[in-house]
């Protein structure tokens, strides 16, 4: 019955045990491919913020901040 603890050769490996296998073959990849998605969301945080800056967002909000705390004139 040992046969039967054995995989079969026509399956494949989950990708949790085959993500296992690769980083016990390269125990350097894991890190490497947290450094990539690090520098990618780096890039991407700067780009995001030169978009706003070009909108020019701080300067309207600031702008609507003053406006709201405005003495208005009485009514009267």
């Amino acid at each position: 019955l040992s046969f039967l603890a054995s995989a079969s050769p026509f399956s494949s490996p989950s990708p949790q045990r085959a993500a296992a296998a690769r980083e016990r073959r390269n125990p350097g990849e894991k890190m490497a491919g947290a450094v990539a998605y690090e520098e990618q969301r780096r890039r991407q945080v700067e780009e995001n913020r030169r978009k706003l800056d070009q909108l020019n967002l701080h300067h309207l909000s600031a702008a609507l901040r003053d406006a709201a705390v405005a003495p208005r004139p009485s009514p009267v």
